[in-house]
């Protein structure tokens, strides 16, 4: 594997994590909106007392003051029922494989949004800023972790205005990066949140 393009020996693994041991960059890395090198990482918001998870956290300024603590993700994906009364805010890039046409599935208990970029692309050195677009969001738990699809008779599910749980589709070219971003609202109960793609 490779850290912004430098070779990284893998020392250990584990289930939320890897280490390995890097060679020496040639340059101080890109740090600013667009990442050295593309990926995915989540913060975890664990509120004090009996605050409840709120939208208003994705805020960087609400963010920072509440406890929180980063990990990196090798999927779009919070364990299931991994945390009680918690706040998931999750970003990194999405490479499209092929050209053609993608749609984006989520499933969460108990509430959660997703963000695309579908202008701004990934260049090291860019200085784009990227315009996220809302093009899922529930409002009412998935029932079911993994079960991107709701009970088609249920009133509720199917109200356009509480639930787009399937985005439209989106025309991605071959090898282009684009922001993904997702937040999730787990309150008690199960807990999980999973996001995964179509082509």
């Amino acid at each position: 594997m490779t850290v912004d393009g430098v070779a990284c020996k893998v020392t250990s693994t584990a289930l939320e994590s890897i280490t390995c041991e890097t060679g020496a960059a040639a340059a101080v890395s890109f740090e600013g909106s667009q990442p050295g090198s593309p990926g995915l990482y989540s913060r975890v918001i664990e509120p004090t007392g009996d605050t409840h998870p709120n939208w208003a956290w994705r805020d960087p300024a609400q963010i920072d003051a509440k406890f929180v603590h980063p990990k990196l993700l090798t999927n779009w994906e919070d364990n299931y029922n991994n945390y009680t009364s918690a706040t998931t805010h999750s970003k990194g890039w999405f490479k499209a494989p092929a050209t053609g046409k993608y749609r984006f599935y989520m499933a969460c208990n108990d509430n959660c949004k997703f963000w695309f970029d579908n202008t701004a692309k990934f260049e090291k050195n860019a200085t784009a800023v990227s315009t996220m677009t809302e093009i899922m969001y529930r409002y009412d738990r998935s029932h079911g972790w993994r079960r991107y699809f709701l009970d088609p008779n249920n009133a509720d599910y199917n109200d356009i205005s509480r639930n787009k749980y399937i985005s439209d589709w989106i025309d991605l070219v071959a090898g282009d990066y684009h922001e993904i971003e997702s937040y999730a609202l787990l309150w008690w109960d199960t807990n999980y949140f999973t996001a995964s793609v179509e082509f």
